[in-house]
This record gives structure tokens, C-alpha cells and sequence, in this order.
């Protein structure tokens, strides 16, 4: 499938959208929690699961569900914009942020597919820039650390089709040649 281009139009996460079937994307650690819980009240319930209290199943579903809605509320309020000289996104639905990212910070852009990935179609495209972010040191994230948008030095953009996460990692790359970061002398 060849995307096309042309230069009037805007490059916008509503033309190469995030595909909605990666918000179902399992989060291991809290699926295994899930199971671990089950497992640990089959075997300490003396009658069997007639015997838990009513509200057990809240706290084994409630996580899933803030879980959940926390990745929907993400997606929802994520956007991208491949401009002239930036890179923009808007993201939050508590705390709005809007960042920019000169072309010529950009030092590196991946994309890729884990084992969810390939199974959902999917991929996910990563790009990573020379500040250190407001998160600061990126390679220090939590379990619940964000899968979309800015973290630390990197921006991530999950679930694109592949043919789209080229297309925007093509069009990124020539952006950079076309905007290097130019130097500033010390006059040292």
C-alpha cells in the first residue's frame, strides 16, 4: 500500500491515526497480578468462591478498569502534527501539555513491534531527541509509566499501522536533514 503526500495537506495523527484495537494492548505485570490474585483465593477459600465477600471482586476488577480508562483517556486526548520546523503534540486529560521539538534535536527514530504488537498488527514509533525532558532520565520508568506521548526524552507513538509508522519516521528523517540544529560559537 503506498500513502501519499502532498504538500498542502497537514501531517496529523487524524490522517495516520493510532489505532484503537492497541488499547487493548495487555499489560503483563497487571494481567499476572490478575492471575496470581485468582490462583491465591481459589486455593485460601475453604467452601469455594461462594465464600468471598462481595466486594473482592471490585478490588480484583477495579485496577483493570482505572487501568483501562487511564490508556483510553491517553488516546483520546493525544494528537501529533508533523509541522515546517517542529514537531507538536498535544496530550493530557488532567494536565494539558503541549510540547515542540525542533527537527534538529531529533537524534534517533525507531520503530517497533513486541509480541502484541504483531499479533494486533500494529507498531510503535519512537522517537528520541537530545534534551533530557521534563520526566528527566528516561530509562527510569514505573510499571505505570506513560505508553503515549513524551517520556523523559523520547516521544511514543503506539499502534500505527506499519505502512504509517514509515511514512511518518520517512517524512520525520527529512525534516531533520532539512532542519539541522544550528550552532552557536562561544567566541572562546
Amino acid at each position: 500500500m503506498q500513502i501519499s503526500h502532498t504538500m498542502n495537506e497537514a501531517i496529523t495523527e487524524k490522517k495516520y491515526p493510532i489505532q484503537w484495537i492497541w488499547v487493548l494492548k495487555p499489560r503483563l505485570k497487571i494481567i499476572w497480578i490478575f492471575i496470581y490474585v485468582l490462583l491465591l483465593m481459589y486455593f485460601i477459600a475453604k467452601d469455594g468462591p461462594s465464600t468471598y465477600p462481595p466486594f473482592l471482586f471490585l478490588f480484583l476488577f477495579l485496577p483493570m478498569f482505572l487501568y483501562y480508562s487511564n490508556v483510553i483517556l491517553q488516546r483520546i486526548n493525544f494528537h501529533y502534527t508533523i509541522e515546517d520546523k517542529v514537531f507538536a503534540l498535544k496530550q493530557g486529560f488532567i494536565t494539558k501539555k503541549q510540547s515542540y521539538i525542533p527537527y534538529g534535536t531529533i537524534q534517533n527514530i525507531l520503530i517497533s513491534q513486541d509480541l502484541f504488537d504483531r499479533i494486533l498488527g500494529v507498531t510503535t514509533l519512537k522517537i528520541e531527541n537530545a534534551s533530557q525532558g521534563a520526566d528527566g532520565d528516561s530509562t527510569k520508568r514505573g510499571a505505570f509509566a506513560l505508553e503515549i506521548g513524551v517520556n523523559g526524552n523520547q516521544i511514543i507513538i503506539p499502534g500505527l499501522l506499519k505502512q504509517h509508522a514509515e511514512f511518518l519516521r520517512e517524512n520525520i528523517l527529512q525534516k531533520v536533514k532539512e532542519n539541522p540544529i544550528t550552532t552557536i560559537k562561544s567566541g572562546l
